[in-house]
């Protein structure tokens, strides 16, 4: 009966660099564009906030604005 040994092999230079590549292209992104921001320079261009159906989602579910008890007030709003 024989036994197993492990056997340490190295993960060849490609490949290192490809994964290296795609985790930066990834995750530069974010400190990038706030960089280039803090510059001046707007590498993308600001959107305008997109429409949100909340009145006729309210209308649909018969939602009304929820008034606030004098327990919740106790409980939950600290004075000051």
């Amino acid at each position: 009966m024989s036994s197993a040994s492990p056997v340490k092999l190295v993960w060849p230079t490609w490949a290192i660099v490809l994964a290296f590549f795609l985790i930066l292209s990834a995750t530069i992104w974010i400190p990038l564009v706030a960089g280039l921001r803090l510059c001046g320079i707007r590498l993308l261009a600001d959107e305008e906030p997109s429409w949100f159906p909340a009145e006729e989602l309210r209308d649909f579910h018969s939602l009304r604005t929820h008034r606030v008890t004098l327990l919740e007030r106790l409980l939950f709003l600290r004075p000051g």
